[in-house]
């Protein structure tokens, strides 16, 4: 028999049952003095009960679940949203009960649910809509004769809320009702429908002013075809077309961009990526392959305002997105690098006199979109190894970049989408021989570009800093072996500028900076040219480094300075004085920031893992002033103990020890696993016995100086029962929101349990 225990007292799987129905059956006769919230959590309970055990099964449970539901209605608590979003969750986990349908619906639920469909609260609405959607499933499968008509009368009434409702929000979520259905059981659904005037409704909706609505309707359309491809009466193409001749060009362009989206095998053709395309090459003046003459008319008419401009721009940018994230090429990059001009300011070409640059100009919602779309298709030719399709504007593309980089009034936004498009384009410049041709101006885009990113690196805005520090480690990550960037880096001092943004006023700034130093000290030309020109040793940077960890105000950099040395210990690099290193993690492990302690912790696992999975001990730990009686050839027998030794005597089972009792429980169960792993190797090599736990009261040693002896170490590992605390520790504080029973055998158990019948006061 199953059995929860947590220490007060132990309830069987069964009595837990019982107690939380007691509980329950209380709750519809003192309902007028519980606070909301407990209300709340009984509906919940009550829904998990029914969703993970055979409810609904007697009279009583049917009772308790009809009089919760009754009381819930009532207007004073009905108010609450948390209180109708639990009473439709709950009334859609009952559908699963067979015959439970009636019981559903003799509590008003349909009524309820239709009230509830356009709700102040999105997540009520989006129960109630699951709640309808459910009825109606549940009445197609029941299969008895007092239900079979219940779905019809539910599709008429939505049917009555699409025709005459006046409430927009309440129609749009009736057309997702419909899209759900078509999906579970579209054969019912299109019988129901076909003696309707869908596809009409669904048309004049598309063409209505509003756009969630419009968008609604165009997918429902798209799910209409998928589940009847036989339907002639709805041809995708001829009412994209039709929505253009009428002037609703975004729609047409929405319902574009929804096909691409759902993949639909029968557009093999790819006219939507030609209908999407076409209001960029219309805005660029770019001409190519132009659709027939009304609907290049019906465009051009339609973005002739600027608000409309902007609209259909931004819809063909997003469709031309989702193409490339697709690994499709809509062959837009011509375009695309002229509409990125028609918005700068500091373009001097041609394009400055088309009559659609007044209304582009300076926007930053188009200007981020075309960049997404640049980033994207230099990602798309950077995979692509052959080099085969780069376009002949890519050059010019990149040398747009660095120029616009340099606008003093530049949006920090749009110098970060700048920089994240110039990184793919450096390594394109580098990779693709078929660019050895325009190789030559490459040196000059790169100098204009160093230093463009010195002025960034100093700018007055701490974003754009955060930007181009994080884009110089980037670079040097990817790229440092290539000779032409390590001189580049050096040439224009990007990396001692990185350097001094370790000690930037912002703290996103300084992480950031840290993560760069960490990638530019893996190349050994670049790091060492940073110290001289900077006349440091690494000593002074270690020093620094520790300085942030001991001392930054924010968790930020200190989480960054502790992820630093971790890399500086797993690559091998020098962390002198390896004493004041472990010091400083010693201590950190008491820091305020809980992901800061789950670093340090990292580190000590990476620690432990090293010294023993050695055969000797490693050079650092030989050469710490408080281990200098390890030197020399240690005793085969004495080796794992002697390493143990070590471990304690760098702060590492103090650190380990005081982690154990943390307040966070991620840091807690980290704390566990390290532990229990070491232990198990203590067990293993006969440190300590198993099963011969102390009965000792005694409180573990706090985390102090680094100074502890081996075998306070080991009786403390002895007195833990560490498995329990580490399943205890790995338990999700979810659970008490997915599974509200939990919550109520914690509650439960803190009760003493006095005379042999177990009889529990749940309050």
């Amino acid at each position: 028999m199953s059995t929860t225990n947590h220490g007060a007292a132990t309830l069987t799987c069964p009595q837990l049952l019982i107690a939380q129905k007691r509980f329950l059956h209380q709750v519809p006769h003192t309902s007028s003095v519980l606070d909301t919230q407990v209300y709340v959590f009984a509906v919940r309970l009550m829904g998990q009960l029914v969703a993970n055990y055979d409810m609904l099964q007697t009279p009583e449970e049917k009772y308790i679940v009809t009089a919760c539901v009754q009381k819930a209605t009532e207007a004073e608590k009905w108010s609450e949203p948390s209180i109708r979003n639990a009473v439709f969750t709950l009334l859609r986990l009952m559908l699963k009960y067979k015959g439970a349908l009636d019981l559903v619906i003799k509590l008003d639920a349909i009524h309820l649910a239709f009230e509830s469909l356009s709700d102040p609260s999105l997540f009520v609405t989006g129960s109630a809509q699951k709640l309808v959607t459910k009825l109606i499933i549940t009445s197609v499968t029941d299969h008895r004769q007092s239900t079979s008509e219940i779905h019809k009368s539910l599709i008429k009434q939505l049917w009555v809320v699409l025709r005459s409702s006046s409430d927009v929000a309440k129609k749009a979520t009736v057309l997702k009702i419909f899209q759900d259905l078509f999906h579970e059981i579209s054969n019912v659904i299109l019988e129901e429908v076909n003696s309707l005037d869908f596809l009409q409704l669904l048309n004049k909706m598309i063409r209505c002013d509003s756009a969630v609505l419009s968008r609604e309707a165009a997918t429902l359309c798209l799910v209409y075809k998928r589940s009847n491809p036989a339907d002639s009466s709805l041809d995708l193409r001829s009412e994209v077309c039709n929505l253009m001749h009428s002037g609703h060009v975004h729609v047409a362009l929405n319902l574009c961009r929804q096909l691409l989206l759902r993949e639909y095998q029968h557009l093999a053709d790819g006219w939507p990526q030609d209908f999407l395309r076409q209001p960029l090459i219309i805005v660029c003046g770019t001409f190519i392959n132009p659709l027939e003459s009304g609907q290049f008319a019906a465009i051009a008419k339609s973005i002739s305002k600027k608000s409309a401009c902007l609209e259909v721009t931004g819809i063909c940018l997003g469709g031309i997105e989702q193409l490339l994230q697709q690994g499709k090429d809509p062959c837009s990059f011509a375009a695309l690098h002229t509409l990125l001009q028609l918005t700068s300011q500091e373009c001097q070409c041609d394009v400055n006199h088309s009559q659609y640059r007044k209304f582009l100009l300076r926007q930053p919602k188009i200007q981020k979109a075309a960049l997404r779309c640049l980033h994207q298709y230099y990602q798309l030719y950077l995979n692509d190894e052959t080099g085969i399709g780069i376009p002949d504007a890519f050059v010019g593309s990149a040398q747009y970049l660095v120029d616009s980089l340099g606008c003093v009034d530049l949006d920090v936004t749009i110098v970060s989408e700048m920089l994240k498009c110039l990184l793919p384009a450096i390594k394109l410049a580098i990779c693709h021989s078929l660019l050895s041709a325009e190789i030559q101006m490459w040196p000059e885009v790169l100098d204009l570009l160093g230093g463009t990113l010195q002025k960034r690196l100093c700018d007055m805005h701490w974003e754009t800093r955060d930007s181009t520090v994080e884009f110089v480690g980037k670079i040097c990550q990817s790229c440092a072996d290539d000779t032409t960037v390590n001189m580049w880096i050096r040439k224009h001092n990007l990396h001692t500028l990185s350097w001094e943004c370790v000690k930037d006023g912002e703290s996103y700034v300084r992480a950031g900076a840290l993560a760069t130093v960490g990638h530019l000290s893996r190349d050994t030309t670049i790091w060492e040219n940073m110290k001289i020109v900077k006349d440091i040793s690494q000593e002074d940077v270690v020093h620094h480094i520790l300085t942030i960890i001991s001392t930054d105000t924010e968790g930020f950099a200190r989480r960054a300075a502790i992820d630093l040395v971790m890399r500086w210990h797993k690559d091998g690099n020098q962390l002198q004085p390896i004493n004041d290193v472990y010091r400083t993690m010693v201590a950190a492990t008491k820091d305020f920031d809980w992901e800061v302690k789950l670093g340090v912790l990292t580190f000590w696992g990476n620690i432990i893992d090293q010294v023993l999975s050695n055969d000797t001990l490693p050079s650092y730990a030989i050469n710490l002033e408080t281990s200098k009686k390890f030197k020399g050839v240690v005793p085969e027998e004495k080796e794992f103990e002697t390493k143990v030794e070590m471990l304690c005597s760098i702060g590492c089972c103090q650190a380990l020890l005081f982690s154990v009792e943390d307040y966070e429980q991620s840091v807690r169960k980290k704390a566990c696993e390290l532990l229990t792993a070491l232990k198990a190797k203590c067990l293993d090599n006969g440190l300590i016995q198993a099963n011969n736990r102390s009965k000792s009261s005694d409180p573990l040693p706090t985390c102090g100086a680094i100074n502890m002896t081996t075998p306070i170490f080991l009786d403390s590992i002895q007195q833990l029962d560490l498995e329990a605390l580490l399943a205890e520790n790995s338990k999700s504080c979810d659970s008490y929101e997915n599974n509200p029973m939990d919550l109520l055998d914690d509650i439960l158990a803190s009760q003493r349990q006095d005379e042999e019948d177990n009889a529990i006061d749940c309050y």
